[in-house]
């Protein structure tokens, strides 16, 4: 869209053949469209990569599987425009997400990034099962400028049942002193479907979530952002 600064967006997928598509068209349903959709396949064993590259104006990226914060990692250092959105495969944007997210950040130069509202749900995007609404702290719904994600670095790649490093690298923005608010409004839905790495919450993974506050703790207490 004119006058619009260019953006690209991240999709971290492993094993989303059910939803990888969803995920991209309604990327592609956007009224402000990215210069690339930046799709890492981390290690599927399915057809993700497959599915995802026939789609225009994708770069398909292949890893071993390591996990959703390395293939987050993978995109960020292939990313040149001046903004960058994210969006994890199971999920879907609503096709004024971007477009309301980008001038918001215009009005306001001194806020790195915005988060929005999400409609939660089961099922598939044509017949969908709503459970609730949320304003959702996620990969999913942020849009923030490029040079930001530059200077907060790369996601950690170790956490405990592979989540929290997302939490641990939004706390580790805002200890670097960027500003990251909320739009309430629904701009996404997240898909709650069995077999994706937050289906569940076992041991393991409340050990990432935990390490990821105390991570967040220990910089506010030292000072020093990593």
């Amino acid at each position: 869209m004119k006058g619009l600064p260019d953006y690209e967006v991240i999709v971290p997928a492993y094993n989303t053949r059910e939803t990888i598509e969803d995920a991209i068209e309604s990327i592609q349903r956007q009224t402000h469209q990215p210069v690339r959709i930046i799709v890492v396949d981390d290690g599927s064993t399915d057809d993700t990569a497959d599915l995802a590259r026939k789609f225009p104006r994708v770069e398909l990226i292949q890893q071993e599987n390591s996990g959703s914060g390395a293939a987050t990692n993978a995109g960020l250092l292939r990313v040149t425009a001046e903004l960058v959105a994210f969006l994890d495969a199971d999920d879907v944007w609503l096709p004024c997400k971007a477009e309301n997210q980008i001038r918001y950040l215009m009005e306001k130069p001194t806020v790195a990034g915005t988060f929005t509202g999400a409609r939660v749900f089961h099922g598939t995007s044509l017949d969908p099962q709503f459970v609730r609404d949320v304003e959702l702290w996620t990969r999913t719904t942020l849009l923030m400028r490029g040079p930001v994600a530059k200077q907060m670095g790369m996601m950690e790649t170790n956490m405990p049942g592979g989540v929290g490093e997302f939490v641990d690298w939004a706390s580790r923005g805002r200890d670097l002193g960027f500003v990251f608010e909320m739009q309430p409004e629904i701009m996404a839905w997240r898909r709650i479907r069995q077999g994706s790495q937050t289906y569940a919450m076992d041991e393991t993974k409340r050990r990432g979530y935990l390490l990821a506050a105390r991570r967040a703790l220990l910089r506010r207490r030292t000072g020093k952002p990593e």
